[in-house]
């Protein structure tokens, strides 16, 4: 028996309704009402232990029949998980810059690039820029992390605290999955520490290779 009900709540109200939405091209939104309305659902507190089990089998159930919307959502989400800033919802529970979207950027950016594109230069006027700052900041991180890994793993070998640091970053990024469209950089604080180890590793091995290459030019 579960002792939390967070698992099956982020997966009946956020997983579900982010693979129909991705799937079928709508916002989260409509897909949540959409869904929610089969069993009359209004709020995630409905969701108990007493009766967790079934939300679990009515989400798996609907899983099922969207198998290209559970594969697109939990690249996105794993995508997310990397690269999202979080300062739009910093901003936004700060009262003071209330950000929507008519569609979700990532899937207006593969339907509509020319629409996404425009909305993001707009925000470059404003003071929202600060969040399309900080995506393009954590996406350089991201790739960072990745390449300090690499290098890493080819410098000094397998080493067990080298799959230590890379599995609880994995672990973190496989579970948020499940948190869909909901998911932002708060689920990726606990391991910021070893994505930043990571990219300044990168950072260093470059700057490295940089300086020896620019010394034999000299």
């Amino acid at each position: 028996t579960s002792l939390v009900i967070q698992p099956i709540s982020n997966l009946y109200t956020y997983f579900v309704p982010s693979t129909i939405a991705i799937e079928r091209g709508i916002t989260y939104e409509e897909a949540a009402q959409e869904f929610f309305a089969q069993e009359g659902f209004r709020s995630i507190d409905q969701i108990t232990l007493h009766n967790g089990s079934k939300y679990k089998e009515l989400s798996l159930e609907e899983l099922q029949k969207h198998p290209l919307g559970i594969f697109l959502s939990a690249g996105m989400t794993f995508w997310t998980f990397f690269t999202h800033d979080s300062y739009a919802t910093i901003l936004e529970n700060f009262g003071r810059i209330p950000l929507t979207y008519e569609h979700p950027p990532f899937s207006t950016l593969l339907s509509n690039p020319g629409e996404a594109i425009s909305f993001g230069l707009g925000l470059l006027t404003k003071p929202e820029g600060v969040a399309l700052g900080g995506r393009a900041l954590w996406i350089i991180i991201s790739a960072l992390f990745f390449l300090g890994a690499y290098l890493y793993w080819r410098k000094e070998g397998a080493s067990s605290h080298f799959f230590l640091m890379i599995g609880v970053v994995a672990y973190f990024a496989l579970t948020t999955v499940i948190v869909g469209y909901g998911a932002n950089g708060r689920f990726r604080v606990p391991v910021d520490p070893i994505i930043l180890i990571f990219a300044v590793f990168a950072l260093e091995t470059i700057f490295s290779k940089g300086t020896h290459a620019l010394k034999r030019v000299v």
